[in-house]
């Protein structure tokens, strides 16, 4: 067997791959043995078939399997001897055609094209400068926290008539320009929030309602959020006619919570085990969770807008019509339910690009920086989540039961090469932490959403 590469690109190559005979012979001979061993024929006795007769009929066939077979691992091997960094897969070349024709030939030719990472330099150092958001959480921020907590473990009643805060559902049906039903038009029950009405002459017509009152509106008026009443009618956000349409909302329920007391009862449920007592102690414990999360929240914007700035220093160039193929033909081996159309991958080309030129810059800078999450960091991490999430400490008593959670959760390659991304993000930010310029800035949490909003909008 013989394979030569030949550069058709700058990131793209053509690989020949050439078989002999001598190099199928001796495997086809041992199949076909293990086939005339099982053969089973009239006038012959089993395992007494005439191999002339096994390889008459069998013999192409396994001479096309075993071919096959070879090729696969021959082009693993190939790139592995060679040191190729290969994207994605090879694929069958679309510009020169195989020669395999085990009718008339014995030795076969095989092309495949491949796609080659190209090379990336890029240094951490001051040169590369970020900002980084110190997000102060102020008195009115812990006031909203406490709210919603009280929100959260009220309780809930049923009123006849709507106010302010309340949650009303309601029959939405679709009217024409007239003021009439549409037949066979949107139709559709979801609730809404009353503090959630834009317009204040619709919010005057639903307070004071009552079960079973009807109100015609034009939603998207009323609340002015495209997403949310699309939610609302179950239509499309791109469905223009009926998102923008009047709409006749009749009134079906109306849900209300009234805020749990702050006592010692509501303390041990949000915070169970920490001895919270006082209303004041509990304002101190949100803050510092607070604080925790504002943190997380700017080390991710911090991590962002880094990544955003190496990644156009680096200019990291992929060549566009072999990754399309090579989608493509990813895709058709998904089930049916999972697969793209091909203008679905035309249109998401680039965010899929943007996501591979992000992987390939981030392998780099871990084997530049010697990066490494170890097994025990990530059982580590699924301890906290489960303590978290199940409100489980990991003290000597639970031990046994929590190391038994951790190994279920580590057979889930999913959720676990999730936190192994997660850790190294948090290291890759310890990296740029240390290497590039840091602008420290001091911002108030409505000035970093409406930043993030922002930013958002760009990319």
């Amino acid at each position: 067997m013989n394979i030569t590469k030949e550069d058709t690109g700058e990131l793209t190559a053509v690989l020949k791959v050439e078989i002999t005979e001598e190099d199928y012979k001796e495997a086809v001979e041992k199949k076909l043995k293990e086939y005339k061993k099982k053969a089973q024929m009239p006038g012959f006795r089993p395992g007494k078939v005439p191999m002339g007769m096994i390889k008459k009929m069998y013999g192409n066939a396994v001479i096309v399997d075993e071919v096959n077979n070879m090729l696969s691992s021959a082009l693993s091997n190939y790139i592995m001897e060679n040191k190729l960094q290969t994207l994605g897969n090879p694929l069958p070349s679309e510009d020169k055609q195989a020669k395999f024709d085990v009718e008339n030939d014995t030795e076969f030719e095989f092309y495949f094209d491949i796609a080659l990472q190209p090379e990336i330099n890029i240094t951490l150092d001051e040169n590369i400068e970020a900002d980084y958001y110190n997000i102060d959480v102020d008195d009115k921020m812990v006031d909203n926290y406490l709210e919603d907590i009280r929100k959260n473990y009220g309780q809930r009643t049923y009123p006849e008539t709507v106010e302010e805060n309340d949650v009303v559902y309601a029959d939405f049906k679709q009217l024409d320009g007239e003021g009439n039903v549409v037949e066979e038009g949107v139709e559709n029950n979801a609730p809404f929030a009353v503090d959630k009405i834009e317009l204040k002459t619709y919010k005057k017509k639903v307070l004071g309602s009552r079960v079973g009152d009807s109100i015609d509106w034009n939603p998207m008026r009323t609340f002015k959020n495209a997403k949310d009443v699309a939610t609302m009618l179950g239509v499309s956000e791109e469905d223009e006619e009926k998102l923008k349409a009047d709409y006749r909302a009749t009134i079906t329920s109306i849900t209300r919570v009234e805020p749990a007391e702050l006592n010692e009862e509501l303390f041990n449920k949000v915070y169970q085990g920490d001895n919270i007592q006082t209303e004041e102690e509990l304002r101190e414990r949100i803050r510092k969770d607070s604080m925790d999360s504002m943190v997380n929240e700017s080390e991710r914007m911090f991590f962002n807008d880094v990544v955003d700035k190496i990644k156009e220093m680096a200019d990291i160039k992929l060549p566009e019509d072999f990754m399309k193929r090579w989608l493509k033909e990813n895709n058709r081996n998904l089930e049916e339910n999972e697969r793209l159309s091909e203008k679905d991958i035309e249109e998401n080309y680039e965010q899929y690009a943007e996501g591979m030129k992000w992987q390939l810059l981030q392998n780099k800078l871990i084997a530049d920086h010697e990066l490494e999450v170890k097994e025990d960091e990530v059982k580590g991490r699924i301890k906290e989540l489960l303590a978290m999430q199940m409100g489980m400490p990991d003290t000597d008593e639970m031990s046994d039961q929590m190391n038994q959670l951790v190994e279920t959760v580590m057979q889930n390659k999913e959720q676990t090469n999730r936190i192994y991304d997660e850790l190294y993000q948090r290291k890759l930010t310890d990296l740029f932490k240390e290497k590039v310029t840091i602008n420290e800035k001091n911002i108030s949490y409505d000035e970093f959403v409406t930043l993030a909003q922002e930013k958002n909008k760009k990319n």
